[in-house]
Parts: C-alpha cells; sequence; structure tokens
C-alpha cells in the first residue's frame, strides 16, 4: 500500500488492521465494511483516536459488495476466510478482485 491510494478493508472487526492501514495512508481514501454494527462501532472507536479523518466504515457483505466496480487500488483483509466456507471462496474472491482497478495483480 502507498500513501494516497484507496483502500477498502473487507471483514474490519474490531479495526486493528484498520488503524494500521489509516497510519499508512494519510493521504489516500480508506473505507471499511463489516457485517455488524457492534464490529463497526469498536472499529470506529479505534479509527476516531487515530485523528484521522479520510476514512470510512459501514455495514457491508463481502459477497456482494455495495461499491463500484474497478473503485479501490487495494483490497485487504485479515480474517474473513477463516469464517467461510471453502466454496465461497471464489464468490468472495470474484467481489474482491471487482473492486480492484485494472492492473492490479491479486488481493491479498
Amino acid at each position: 500500500m502507498r500513501d494516497g491510494e484507496a483502500v477498502l478493508e473487507v471483514a474490519v472487526g474490531t479495526g486493528l488492521l484498520f488503524a494500521d492501514v489509516l497510519r499508512q495512508n494519510p493521504h489516500g481514501r480508506n473505507e471499511g465494511i463489516d457485517l455488524t454494527e457492534a464490529m463497526l462501532d469498536r472499529a470506529r472507536a479505534k479509527a476516531e483516536r487515530s485523528g484521522a479523518t479520510n476514512w470510512q466504515l459501514r455495514v457491508g457483505d463481502a459477497y456482494r459488495l455495495d461499491v463500484a466496480d474497478a473503485s479501490f487500488d487495494v483490497v485487504v483483509n485479515s480474517y474473513l476466510f477463516d469464517l467461510l466456507p471453502e466454496p465461497d471462496f471464489p464468490t468472495v474472491l470474484g467481489e474482491l478482485h471487482r473492486a480492484l482497478r485494472p492492473g492490479v495483480a491479486s488481493c491479498s
């Protein structure tokens, strides 16, 4: 990730990785989604403590990302795939790839 990029974290959970994203990308666009408001509340608290203002957290579903095609430079995730049945991996990976701009080789 380079500063100034558009970054999407899918399944932000409590916001540990998202807080790192905010530190590494102070001039970019940082968005995160999670299935539950309870997790987002915890992530929001961390994001607010960071002092950054270039972020948005909202409820979202990795199976159907509510984002435009090719709208992010980086898509990150920490623990989502531990929670999904293996047959669902291609569907979710397809959504993550759809969110990436052309020329981005992979998502992690």
